[in-house]
């Protein structure tokens, strides 16, 4: 998103003439881009899209305006530091900590809500993907069983596939044990 605004910005400015402000583009969009690049690697380490969408959204959103906080100070730095080498325009104000703020923070939460809203509907799919395949396991156990005792490796294996599940995915290893005791419900294994 901000390569595409200082790609428009940088359009309109050179058809206008307007001194400085490609400089001031570039800052504005390099401290943008490392700061989401921070905020994504902090999302990532704490596993923030592992957890369920509601009760995460307030931290979300204190990250996101963490994150624009420490982009409009960045873009200040660098501006300041910019300033020393060569003249800014004078039109340009660059040392309002609010507006650079909140600037940022407009910019983010569409960021943070498509980055966020895509993982999710990942793990959507595979959810469903994983509840299928459960469903294709059951049907499968259920044709297999009619008359026949089923191994005790088999029982040990499905066991350790839930187990594992937990550390990874809770819900998916909560919808392996519902399938799993919907089969035992059935009566379908059965053992020597």
């Amino acid at each position: 998103m901000l390569l595409v605004l200082l790609i428009f910005f940088n359009s309109v400015i050179f058809r206008l003439h307007i001194p400085g402000t490609v400089e001031i583009s570039l800052i504005t969009c390099l401290a943008g881009l490392f700061t989401t690049h921070l905020l994504r690697n902090f999302i990532r380490r704490h596993h923030y899209l592992m957890l369920p969408f509601w009760p995460i959204l307030p931290k979300l959103l204190l990250l996101t305006v963490t994150a624009a906080l420490t982009a409009g100070l960045l873009r200040i730095a660098g501006l300041s530091l910019w300033a020393t080498i060569m003249t800014l325009p004078p039109w340009f104000k660059y040392r309002n900590i609010l507006g650079n703020t909140s600037e940022y923070f407009f910019l983010f939460i569409p960021w943070t809500t498509l980055y966020c809203l895509y993982f999710y509907i990942q793990r959507r799919q595979q959810a469903a993907i994983e509840k299928k395949r459960l469903e294709l396991l059951l049907k499968e156990k259920e044709l297999s069983t009619d008359g026949k005792v089923v191994d005790i490796d088999d029982l040990i294996d499905t066991l350790d596939r839930i187990r594992s599940l937990i550390d990874i995915d809770p819900g998916r290893a909560r919808a392996g044990i519902t399938a799993f005791s919907h089969l035992l419900r059935k009566g379908l294994l059965k053992t020597d």
